[in-house]
């Protein structure tokens, strides 16, 4: 088994968030949404959709987080929105220097931009990006799009685009949960559940692979609901140009909203087994870490290790060291295979539904 630490924060998620992206030959366009919003999160709105808004709190600042392989100069600017004629102040902060500037709004529909002039990334590693409002409190200060860095400084970030291609089809799902489009990570199709779990609470799933012919095959994951006490289906997918039955299997911990990504996040994985076809259970009790491209090249704050007899995965907190990609580890056998495995039957859907 290979466990992955798959992180989306910040503007350090390059290759994971690239259809949010507009690139040009030197400048690098990091979409407001990735953002963390401090000391309270929940001071302003963020979306994919409109960036930052609502941000009327002074004493609140909208900050980036990003790891540096290059030093140098660079130029920074942030896109916004304001109603017209009306004035935002604002101040960016980087490695320490601060520099203001004062924009004039063109109206709600037209992007305008704040320039802050040129800093210089002095060494490698990672670097903070702090845009402070300077208005009075209460007046609006900008709906944020973007912030714009160009120069030597962000040489070295992976900006290829993932292929959208081989969309699986959506056979079924749970009641409450959400499925669609996957975006540009090249797998086709996603589906959540929103469940506010408790810290420390123990989660149980499974994951069917069913082969329908050589090329074939049905993919469904289950969730034990800890208040029904029984299993229930997440979704159910008919996936081509696979044939087979699941292999190089992973458990990943991924921060994918990017709100706190600068807080550690951990997870413990114990008590893994796979079934055969001929309903033998073999136990899981080795595992090495892996991480995605993001891990590779721009977070290096991801983890692997044992604890109490247990696997864990811990990423965020841009905190410093890492586990090497790789690294094996093996955990104490349970000896204890799962008993209740009376799973719900898949209702399916009409094909390509997606919502």
């Amino acid at each position: 088994m290979k466990l992955r630490c798959q992180i989306l924060a910040a503007f350090t998620a390059l290759t994971l968030i690239q259809s949010s992206l507009t690139l040009s030959a030197a400048e690098l366009r990091i979409p407001a949404f990735t953002a963390y919003l401090l000391p309270d999160p929940e001071s302003a709105r963020i979306s994919e959709t409109h960036g930052v808004t609502k941000w009327i709190d002074t004493t609140q600042s909208i900050n980036w987080y990003g790891r540096f392989s290059e030093t140098g100069e660079l130029t920074a600017k942030v896109q916004l929105r304001l109603p017209e004629s009306s004035t935002s102040k604002l101040r960016l902060t980087v490695d320490g220097k601060s520099q203001e500037t004062t924009v004039i709004g063109a109206g709600r529909e037209e992007v305008i931009t704040a320039d802050f002039g040129t800093f210089t990334i002095a060494a490698t590693g990672h670097r903070r990006f702090q845009l402070e409002s300077l208005n009075e409190h209460g007046q609006p200060s900008g709906d944020i799009d973007a912030m714009i860095l160009d120069g030597p400084a962000i040489e070295g970030i992976d900006r290829k685009k993932v292929a959208d291609e081989n969309r699986v089809q959506l056979l079924g799902k749970g009641e409450g949960v959400y499925s669609g489009d996957f975006g540009n990570e090249g797998t086709g199709g996603h589906s959540h559940l929103k469940y506010l779990w408790k810290t420390g609470e123990k989660q149980r799933f499974i994951v069917t692979a069913i082969p329908t012919d050589r090329t074939h095959t049905d993919f469904s994951g289950y969730w034990f609901d800890p208040e029904q006490k029984k299993w229930m289906l997440i979704s159910s997918w008919h996936a081509p140009k696979e044939g087979g039955r699941l292999k190089r299997l992973h458990s990943f911990s991924e921060n994918f909203g990017g709100h706190n990504g600068h807080l550690p996040r951990k997870a413990l994985y114990g008590n893994q087994w796979i079934r055969t076809p001929d309903e033998q259970w073999t136990e899981l009790t080795t595992a090495r870490f892996s991480h995605d491209p993001t891990g590779r090249e721009d977070r290096f704050d991801r983890f692997m290790g044992l604890e109490n007899g247990e696997f864990f995965l811990s990423h965020g907190g841009f905190l410093d060291g890492y586990t090497e990609f790789g690294t094996p580890f093996e955990r104490t056998a349970t000896k204890l295979p799962p008993e209740d495995l009376e799973l719900p039957t898949v209702q399916k859907n009409a094909p390509r539904d997606r919502k």
